[in-house]
């Protein structure tokens, strides 16, 4: 049986743990404890991916090292800033493409306004010969016919 000895155990068991302090018989027990952090039997992953290892901590807790071998932690005033910058680009970001969206916008209403001034100067440039009998419409071919227009 792994873990911390029990009372059940042999004199010569009871006899190994009075001997060893008390700090070291705590920390054996924290760690026997989070060993077993699930009672269930370990299975295969459901991922296929059986050399992956349990997660015990979450990765914002966890202590590095460096080349030094200085221990540091993620602090967080390190990451508010980063938050904070990563906010002020995706505002300059987002100024850009309203910028570009507007430029946009702009072009497409002068070349809207540009043909409906070229429409309205075709029109007014146009040599029109008003029919004024209808008689003489009844009369026209199918050629003709179709390039009448009325206005």
């Amino acid at each position: 049986m792994r873990g911390p000895p029990e009372e059940s155990q042999t004199s010569a068991v009871d006899h190994v743990v009075m001997e060893t302090p008390p700090e070291v018989v705590a920390s054996v027990q924290e760690n026997y404890k989070s060993e077993s952090l699930s009672t269930q039997p370990k299975g295969r992953p459901k991922s296929g991916r059986t050399w992956k290892t349990e997660q015990r901590q979450s990765f914002s807790t966890l202590v590095f090292e460096s080349q030094k071998g200085q221990k540091f932690t993620i602090v967080l005033e390190m990451e508010m800033d980063e938050k904070a910058r990563l906010k002020s680009l995706k505002a300059y970001e987002n100024e850009l493409k309203a910028a570009r969206r507007e430029e946009f916008e702009k072009l497409k209403k002068k070349r809207i306004a540009k043909k409906k001034r070229q429409e309205e100067n075709e029109r007014k440039s146009e040599v029109v010969q008003v029919i004024k009998n209808t008689a003489k419409i009844k009369r026209m071919k199918k050629k003709q016919l179709r390039q009448l227009e009325k206005r």
